[in-house]
């Protein structure tokens, strides 16, 4: 029988919830990053209306968090973090005078 790498034994498991929390964070790099990238695209503080990242919880049923990845609430908290930074970066550099440090 087939294991994934969610499936492990007693002895993995320490190694597995290591490889697990590199795949959420992994997960929500990408996330915040497609923000970043729907800011830079003109796109709304919408996570909605942006559909570069559905295919991260595609095939979820409502409330439903695969083994090992973050929940879409997770997701879409990394999307937002990213178009906020994004929209900082932007803002920082079209007013400087205004974000100077003292």
């Amino acid at each position: 029988m087939e294991r994934t790498i969610f499936e492990t034994s007693e002895a993995g498991s320490a190694s597995s919830h290591s490889q697990n929390q590199r795949i959420m964070k992994a997960c929500t790099i990408i996330a915040e990053t497609l923000g970043m990238i729907a800011h830079e695209n003109g796109k709304n503080r919408v996570p909605a209306q942006d559909s570069s990242w559905f295919p991260m919880i595609e095939g979820r049923q409502i409330g439903q968090t695969p083994a090992g990845e973050p929940s879409t609430v997770e997701i879409l908290d990394a999307w937002l973090k990213g178009w906020d930074k994004a929209k900082n970066i932007k803002m920082r550099e079209l007013f400087p005078e205004v974000y100077a440090s003292k």
